[in-house]
């Protein structure tokens, strides 16, 4: 009797993983079987045994008992009744992808042995070593009105059509009664899989000026199908922006649940976050379940590729053009917060006559926390002239700050012209 039964029933939590239950055999379900005291020695186990001959009937089978719906034979003689009766069922199965497991439960009245596709997958009050048609039980302390559980690997099935094979045993010739019904189940994985975290990967900081960076996916399992477009750049902030080319992401081992995704061209200001799509990606397990959400809350790189500017350099004390101070003091203001300003990134220069001054170790101070406006002194001012304080346009430590650390912008400008000093004689201070 050939059944192809897939009723989906229930949902079961093992761990984290949610399994859809599929009954594939019941309870009452029809079987062909053999009570005629015959010897079937192996051939019987295997899809290709014919078994047209056999009897059919519904479970429960059996005798002696007051719930058995197919009552099967015994023989001629109650007090020499046939040790073993055979029963088969082909099961019809058209996807077994995303099984985790089988379960079955037997009634069974004495012992069984169960077979599918001709490998034995169970045995019960049965001795140990190979079985014959004269095998008895090795006891029968209950009459099968509890259901024995247990599991059967997937690699017993095939796709298409399964034989599972069971023969009754009685412990003895004159037992008064016999049991055998069986219930199958398949347990599939429908959980899908699921992002865990996106993380800053290269750089690790946070803060970055860096053409191209990369995040790391992780997943809650293998997965497949994942390529560049199942992601999108989204600039949190600013005018920060990026692009993911079709190379963009690579597997990070061979297990396939950690994925290393670069953004090229990363260019303006302000904050990246990759996020994974939440529909039209490709993404699946192994065994097909499609990603059902995408993910936004992952870590974030904060941009910045504009490099530092001088926005002015004047007089600062004293305020006026004209002195005859010995010392003199500059002011320069940065478009932002800069560090590594020292007297070695500006030169005193002689606009006209003879003045001079020295730019020494101790020249430059910053005027307050912002790393922004920086004060530097000329001192041994002498002579007469025109002095004039300027920017290096090459060779200077200047970098902005980004973020925690420092992370150097190389200034974008030539020689910076700054205000002048007319040093005249007199006394000086």
């Amino acid at each position: 009797m050939k059944r192809a039964l897939f009723f989906w029933f229930s949902l079961l939590l093992a761990g984290s993983e949610l399994l859809a239950q599929t009954q594939l055999v019941s309870y009452g379900s029809g079987w062909r079987y053999l009570d005629n005291g015959t010897d079937q020695g192996t051939a019987w186990r295997s899809l290709s045994f014919n078994d047209a001959a056999w009897k059919t009937g519904n479970g429960l089978f059996g005798y002696g008992k007051s719930d058995v719906v197919t009552t099967v034979g015994f023989g001629s003689n109650s007090k020499k009744k046939y040790i073993t009766t055979y029963f088969r069922k082909i099961i019809s199965l058209s996807e077994l992808s995303n099984i985790v497991y089988f379960s079955a439960g037997v009634l069974r009245d004495d012992g069984i042995v169960v077979y599918v596709n001709g490998v034995e997958v169970y045995r019960n009050k049965m001795p140990v070593g190979s079985i014959t048609y004269l095998t008895k039980a090795s006891n029968a302390d209950d009459n099968g009105d509890v259901t024995q559980t247990f599991t059967i690997n997937t690699t017993a099935f095939v796709s298409g059509d399964n034989v599972i094979a069971v023969e009754i045993h009685q412990n003895n010739a004159s037992t008064p009664d016999m049991a055998f019904d069986l219930q199958l189940a398949a347990l599939a994985d429908q959980t899908p899989p699921a992002v865990v975290s996106m993380l800053r990967q290269s750089p690790a900081t946070q803060s970055t000026n860096a053409s191209t960076v990369t995040f790391r996916a992780a997943f809650s399992e293998k997965i497949r199908g994942i390529d560049h477009s199942d992601f999108t750049l989204t600039t949190v902030s600013g005018t920060a922006g990026g692009t993911l080319l079709s190379g963009a992401v690579a597997a990070v081992g061979t297990d396939s649940v950690v994925y290393d995704v670069t953004v090229s061209n990363v260019q303006g200001d302000g904050t990246l976050r990759l996020d994974v799509n939440g529909s039209g990606t490709g993404i699946t397990d192994t065994i097909g379940n499609a990603i059902a959400a995408g993910f936004n809350n992952g870590a974030t790189y904060i941009v910045d590729r504009t490099a530092p500017l001088v926005q002015s350099i004047l007089r600062q004390s004293p305020a006026t053009q004209i002195t005859s101070d010995s010392t003199i003091k500059f002011r320069i203001t940065f478009s932002e917060s800069v560090t590594g300003v020292d007297r070695n990134d500006f030169i005193l220069t002689l606009v006209d006559g003879t003045a001079a001054g020295v730019l020494r170790h101790t020249a430059v101070m910053a005027v307050d926390t912002t790393g922004v406006i920086y004060d530097i002194t000329v001192n041994a001012v002498q002579g007469n002239g025109t002095l004039r304080l300027d920017l290096n346009g090459s060779g200077t430590g200047i970098a902005d700050v980004v973020g925690p650390g420092w992370h150097p912008i190389a200034m974008e400008v030539c020689l910076y012209v700054g205000a002048t000093h007319l040093i005249q004689p007199g006394a000086r201070r």
